[in-house]
């Protein structure tokens, strides 16, 4: 899955990259990292105007993520394909999105 900055700017992969919340709730992200992304400050993808929003903003990364993930592994067994045959194309396309951008801190409620 990508993981789209904030702003539009940054596009990661999501499997390579770990993220965290910093003390003054940015999002940061880094590679092979030896230490949590909130002390290295290596690249800045979102800012929240509070901690609360911040962990929603990695709920909801987390939340795409394993709708991702669960749908290509029912779709990867032979009765998965009736599950996925009964999704609206609005749902389908939501759970198949194979990328999350961080939402901007208004439009995030907590």
């Amino acid at each position: 899955m990508r993981v789209i900055s904030q702003n539009g700017n940054v596009d990661l992969p999501y499997e390579k990259f770990v993220l965290g919340i910093t003390k003054d709730n940015k999002i940061a992200c880094c590679r092979e990292c030896v230490a949590p992304p909130y002390e290295i400050y290596n690249g800045i993808i979102a800012e929240y105007s509070s901690k609360e929003k911040a962990l929603k903003a990695m709920e909801m990364l987390r939340e795409q993520h394993e709708k991702v993930a669960f749908l290509k592994t029912i779709i990867n067994t032979e009765k998965g394909t009736s599950f996925a045959s009964r999704l609206s194309i609005t749902e389908f396309d939501e759970m198949t999105r194979n990328y999350f951008q961080f939402p901007q801190d208004d439009e995030i409620e907590v």
